[in-house]
């Protein structure tokens, strides 16, 4: 099966255009477009504008938009669920060897690189500036703040990889944040609007306790879908679905469907036929 990468690039040669007349047609930087073309999502642009630009590029390339679309948020949602379960937010920063150097000796070399002059063809001999004069310390300094050089640029390196940690598992959250979009409430269909859902609490009053019940997932076009118990931790589909297709299961309630455009699916769940009220990117719980 293609990835996303190889169908944006298969259909631009198709085309018979390069990436720098793609991008000048559509004012999208070329590197943005190829990070695509090779899958490469990672790179520092909101996720928002991400999505903007992927479905610019297939729109541009006559690929199907909301295919692609929906094969990107598979692939991110599976990336953030393997990112979460493998505790990714401590090796995104690799590990940082703090080894203190002898506070004589950096010194010293920092004196010798201060008297150092540089020459040049066109330039008259000059001395280099070491960093800024603060960063210098000299020996009554040392003893003045009872910090070393050493130990100042120790605790920056400390505070910077913990800055980086929080703000990965800030990405972490906005991610997963964009892709839920939200709880989303379920609405009857037209024809069925005189018969409202049920609370969960009467719901639940009816059926003995562990019961399984049918519930089905018919699709009416291009749409990712999760299915699972969230009590349980049970999973009962994970795919893609395309118009037409349908999936029957056992579930023992409640029921959360995760999907990625609520207007191309509907369910059956105790002899009711239920769509979500949103299009779009939906999280639905069942009781």
């Amino acid at each position: 099966m293609q990835t996303i990468g190889e169908k944006l690039l298969e259909a631009r040669e198709k085309k018979g255009v390069s990436l720098r007349d793609a991008s000048e047609t559509i004012k999208i930087r070329a590197d943005f477009l190829a990070h695509f073309e090779n899958d490469e999502y990672d790179f520092d642009l909101p996720e928002i504008y991400k999505r903007g630009f992927i479905r610019n590029y297939a729109r541009f390339l006559k690929l199907d938009t909301e295919s692609i679309l929906a094969d990107y948020t598979a692939q991110r949602l599976n990336t953030a669920s393997r990112t979460r379960r493998e505790g990714a937010a401590n090796d995104l920063f690799g590990e940082i060897d703090l080894q203190p150097q002898n506070s004589i000796d950096r010194k010293t070399s920092a004196k010798v690189a201060a008297a150092k002059p540089v020459t040049g063809n066109d330039l008259p001999a000059r001395t280099v500036p070491v960093g800024k004069i603060d960063d210098i310390a000299n020996e009554d300094d040392i003893n003045e703040t009872n910090m070393s050089f050493e130990d100042k640029m120790r605790y920056l390196k400390i505070g910077t990889v913990a800055a980086g940690v929080i703000v990965a598992i800030l990405i972490i959250v906005w991610l997963v944040s964009m892709i839920s979009g939200g709880n989303a409430t379920v609405d009857p269909t037209p024809g069925q609007a005189e018969s409202p859902i049920r609370t969960s609490e009467s719901r639940a009053s009816t059926l003995p306790a562990n019961a399984t019940e049918i519930f089905v997932l018919h699709a009416t076009g291009n749409v990712y879908a999760i299915v699972d118990e969230p009590h349980s931790g049970v999973e009962h589909f994970r795919g893609r679905m395309t118009a037409g297709q349908s999936r029957q299961m056992e579930v023992t309630a409640p029921v959360r469907i995760r999907l990625t455009a609520g207007e191309n699916i509907e369910f059956e769940f105790r002899n009711e036929r239920i769509r979500p009220s949103r299009d779009g990117t939906s999280i639905i719980n069942l009781p």
